[in-house]
C-alpha cells in the first residue's frame, strides 16, 4: 500500500494517495466483529454454556452468539456471551540459527476440545505426562495469519470460564493442565543464582531491581540443562534489559510454553512393535495401564504410548499414583493448516494441541504455536506500508533500517549504523544516553527494498556490488549478484496461499513484473534481494547499484551507490588464569583436564590472575567474573585495562576506534572459602546489529544496545583443602 504524498526515493515526486494502513486495519477489525457476532454454537459449546447457565441445550446448539443475545440476553448473564481476544504467533524455528520465521497466510482453527485423558505422574520425577484417548473436537472460530505470522481470534468468553470452572473445582488441575513456561523455568533456576554472583569488597552494586541475568543463568543452566541453556541464549539478544526498553519481545518469549521435548520415562516393553497392526499401541501397554487401573481395556480405546502431551508442571502437594485416569477434560486448542506443497489442498502444520495457553491469566498471554517442519516461512517482516518511489532507482531499506534519507540513523557513505550499540565514555555497561554516535556493522541476512519500477521502458533489473574485504584498502570490482533466490506469498482467487520464488539469469537480472494475480506478492513487492552474508558472500564493506533496464543486458537507469558493512564474526580473544598462594611470587597455570587448585591442608587464601586479550575490528564490550561456590565470594584486588561494572570487569569501547584490549585482573578467595568448584566466565561482543530488530515508539527505531554477535569462554577448576 502506498504511502499518502510525502517525498519519494530517487525525486521530488509525491506517490498516490492511497488507504492508509490504519484505515485498512480498521476494516478488517470490523470483519473480525462481524465474525465473532456470527460464530455459531456447536454441541461441544452448547453443552458448556448449558452447564455454566442452565438453559436448554436444545436453545443453544446451532445459534449464532449474535442470536441467543437477541433471544436471550433477557435470562443468560450477558457476560457468557462476551467474546474474548486471543492473539498469537505461528511460526517455525530455523534449526540452524535459531531465528523463530513467521508462518504467513496459514489457517489457524480454534477448537473446543473435550479428551480424556491418562494422567502419567513417574516415581521421582518432577514432571507429569499426559496420554489422550477417546478425543472429540469442534471447530469454533478461524482465522488467517498475516504477512508476519500474527492473528488474533475471538472465542466466547463462556469456553473459557467453563474450562476455568471446571478445573478449579478439582485439586491441583489448574497446576497439572498448565505447561511450564520459559519464565516458570527460569524463576527456579535464578533461586540459584546466589552461588554464582561476585562479591565486591563492598557487596553487590546497589539499584532497582534489574532484569534477569541470562548471561549467569546460562552459565549454571549449561551445566544441567542445555535446552534452557539454548534458549537463554536466544533472550539474550531481545531488548527490555535495560532502562527505557520496550519488553513486550522478551515478556512474549518468557511466557510461551518451554519447548523441553522430554518423552515420557516409559518402560521399554510399552513402546515395542508387537508384531500387530502397524501404528498400534503395544498390547503390554494397554494390558498393564488396565490392570493398573482395573479397567477393561476396551475401555482405553485411542490410548497409545506414542502420543503424549507434556511434560506438564506436577502437583506436589499430595501423593498421586503413578496412573490417574481423568475422563472428558475440556480444553481450548488449535490447529494451523497451511499449503505447503502447492496442490491448492492445507495441509497440517500444527495440530493434535492441547494446554496451549493459560487461561486463568488475568491478561491472556500472547500464543505462540510453532509449527512442525514442513511449514513454509518468509523472511523477516518489514512495514505495511510501500516505500514512495519517483523516477530513479533507489535501493531504500535493509530490512527495517533506511539507507537513505535518515542520516543520523545510517551513514550510507561509510556503511555504519549511528545509533546501535554506542560507544561509552565511562567504559563500563552502565552509560546512559547521550553518548556519541555508533559505528556498528550488520550482521546476517540483508534484506534490500527499493525503488525498480521507475522506468516505463524497463523490464528487468539487478544489483551490483563492489566488495571491499576487512582491512583492505580498495574495493574489487564490480559485480551482480547471480542465483540469489527468496520466496514470496499471497493468498489467490480462492483465498489459498500460494508461493514465487524470483531468481535471476546469468547475469543477475530479475524480471520486475511478478505474475499477476488479484493480491500484492507479500513480504513485499518491492523487495529487491534477500541477501544471506558470512558464506558466499563474506563479511567487509559492500558498495550497492541498482540498475533498470531490458534483456539482454541494457542498462536505462542506474541507482546512487549506497555502502553497507557486514561483519558475523564475534570478537576473538585469549584467555588465561593462573594462581598462587597468598604471599608467594610464582603464578602457575590453570589448564589441562580437571585441573586442581591445592591451597594446603590448613586453607589458606589463594590469589587467581585473570588475563583477557580481545581485538576486533568491530569490539563493542569485554567482560569476565568469577563464579563461585557458597557464600563466600572472591575479592578483587586489582585490575587493568577494564573497570568494575554490572557485568564483572569489563570494558565497553569509548570511541568507535577503540578494537579492545588487554584486560587483567587479579582476585583472592578467602581462606575461609569452601572447598568445591570456582572458575571465571568471559565473554566478548561485537556491535554488530540486526536489522530487522527496531524499538517500539517513543525510543527510535534503532535506539538500543544489543548482544547478538558474541564469543564465551569458561574455565572451571576445583579448590581443595590439600598440599
Amino acid at each position: 500500500m502506498a504511502k499518502t504524498p510525502r517525498s519519494s526515493a530517487g525525486s521530488d515526486a509525491r506517490s498516490t494517495p492511497s488507504p492508509t494502513p490504519a484505515k485498512a486495519s480498521a476494516v478488517g477489525m470490523e470483519a473480525a466483529f462481524d465474525a465473532a457476532e456470527s460464530a455459531v454454537i456447536g454441541k461441544l459449546g452448547a453443552a458448556r454454556l448449558a452447564a455454566l447457565s442452565g438453559a436448554p441445550v436444545a436453545r443453544l446448539a446451532g445459534q449464532p452468539i449474535a442470536s441467543l443475545k437477541a433471544k436471550l440476553g433477557h435470562v443468560l448473564d450477558p457476560r457468557m456471551l462476551f467474546m474474548q481476544r486471543v492473539c498469537g504467533k505461528v511460526v517455525r524455528t530455523d534449526a540452524s540459527t535459531g531465528r523463530q520465521m513467521p508462518v504467513p497466510l496459514a489457517t489457524v482453527q480454534v477448537e473446543d476440545t473435550d479428551c480424556s485423558l491418562f494422567a502419567f505422574h513417574p516415581v521421582g520425577s518432577p514432571w507429569s505426562w499426559l496420554f489422550p484417548f477417546n478425543c472429540k473436537r469442534e471447530v469454533i472460530a478461524t482465522v488467517k495469519t498475516d504477512a508476519c505470522g500474527n492473528f488474533c481470534v475471538w472465542i466466547p468468553r463462556f469456553d473459557i470460564d467453563w474450562v476455568l470452572r471446571w478445573r478449579t473445582l478439582r485439586l491441583c488441575f489448574p497446576v497439572l493442565f498448565e505447561r511450564p513456561n520459559w519464565r516458570d523455568l527460569l524463576d527456579d533456576l535464578r533461586l540459584r543464582i546466589p552461588d554464582l554472583t561476585e562479591r565486591g569488597p563492598i557487596g553487590p552494586i546497589p539499584g532497582p531491581d534489574p532484569a534477569p541475568d541470562f548471561t549467569a543463568l546460562r552459565q549454571l543452566a549449561a551445566m544441567s540443562d542445555s535446552r534452557v541453556a539454548e534458549a537463554l541464549a536466544r533472550f539474550e539478544t531481545l531488548p527490555g534489559q535495560r532502562f527505557g526498553e520496550d519488553t513486550s519481545a522478551l515478556d512474549q518469549a518468557l511466557d510461551a510454553p518451554a519447548a523441553l521435548r522430554m518423552a515420557p520415562p516409559l518402560p521399554a516393553d510399552f513402546l515395542s512393535d508387537d508384531g500387530g497392526k502397524k501404528g498400534a499401541p503395544s498390547r503390554l501397554a494397554l494390558d498393564t495401564v488396565a490392570a493398573q487401573l482395573r479397567l477393561d481395556p476396551k475401555a482405553l480405546e485411542g490410548f497409545s504410548p506414542q502420543h503424549w502431551i507434556g511434560p506438564m508442571r506436577r502437583c506436589v502437594s499430595i501423593h498421586l499414583p503413578e496412573w490417574v485416569p481423568i475422563i472428558d477434560v475440556p480444553d481450548i486448542t488449535f490447529r494451523v493448516l497451511q499449503d505447503v506443497d502447492g496442490d491448492g489442498v492445507e495441509e497440517v502444520i500444527y495440530g493434535e494441541s492441547h494446554f496451549d495457553v493459560r487461561w486463568n491469566a488475568g491478561n491472556l498471554p500472547f500464543v505462540t504455536l510453532e509449527a512442525d517442519a514442513s511449514a513454509r516461512v518468509a523472511p523477516d517482516c518489514f512495514p505495511d506500508e510501500q516505500i514512495p518511489c519517483g523516477n530513479t532507482p533507489a535501493i531504500v531499506m535493509a530490512g527495517r533500517l533506511p539507507l537513505t534519507g535518515d542520516p543520523s540513523t545510517f551513514n550510507n557513505a561509510t556503511g555504519y549504523n549511528l545509533r546501535t550499540n554506542r560507544p561509552h565514555p565511562s567504559g563500563t555497561s552502565v552509560d546512559p544516553l547521550p553518548n556519541p554516535s555508533a559505528r556498528s556493522p550488520a550482521f546476517g541476512k540483508l534484506s534490500l527494498l527499493g525503488c525498480h519500477r521507475t522506468h516505463p521502458g524497463a523490464t528487468h533489473y539487478r544489483v551490483l556490488y563492489r566488495h571491499r574485504a576487512p582491512g583492505s584498502a580498495a574495493f574489487g570490482p564490480q559485480t551482480p549478484f547471480v542465483g540469489v533466490s527468496w520466496w514470496l506469498y499471497r493468498l489467490n482467487g480462492a483465498g489459498v496461499g500460494e508461493w514465487h520464488a524470483p531468481t535471476s539469469n546469468a547475469n543477475g537480472w530479475y524480471p520486475i513484473n511478478l505474475p499477476a494475480g488479484p493480491n500484492s506478492w507479500l513480504p513485499s513487492e518491492q523487495l529487491l534481494l534477500d541477501l544471506p552474508t558470512g558464506g558466499t558472500y563474506p563479511d567487509g564493506t559492500y558498495e550497492l547499484v541498482l540498475q533498470v533496464g531490458t534483456l539482454p543486458g541494457t542498462v536505462l537507469a542506474s541507482s546512487a551507490p549506497v555502502a553497507v558493512v557486514v561483519d558475523n564474526r564475534a570478537p576473538g580473544f585469549v584467555f588465561d588464569i593462573a594462581w598462587r598462594k597468598a604471599g608467594e611470587a610464582v603464578w602457575l597455570p590453570i589448564g589441562g583436564n580437571c585441573p586442581v587448585v591445592r591451597r594446603g591442608a590448613t586453607p589458606v587464601a589463594v590469589e587467581f590472575r585473570v588475563t583477557m586479550d580481545v581485538h576486533s575490528e568491530h569490539f563493542r564490550n569485554a567482560y569476565f567474573r568469577p563464579t563461585v561456590c557458597g557464600s563466600v565470594g572472591m575479592v578483587r584486588t586489582s585490575g587493568s585495562g577494564g573497570a568494575d561494572g554490572p557485568l564483572g570487569f569489563e570494558h565497553w569501547h569509548t570511541t568507535v576506534g577503540d578494537q579492545g584490549g588487554l584486560m587483567q585482573a587479579v582476585y583472592t578467595l578467602p581462606a575461609n572459602a569452601s572447598q568445591g568448584s570456582y572458575g571465571f566466565f568471559a565473554r566478548s561482543v561485537s556491535r554488530a546489529f540486526d536489522t530487522n530488530q527496531v524499538m517500539a515508539p517513543p525510543t527510535p527505531a534503532f535506539e538500543y544496545e544489543a548482544t547478538r554477535v558474541y564469543q564465551d569462554a569458561s574455565r572451571a577448576f576445583a579448590v581443595f583443602d590439600a598440599d
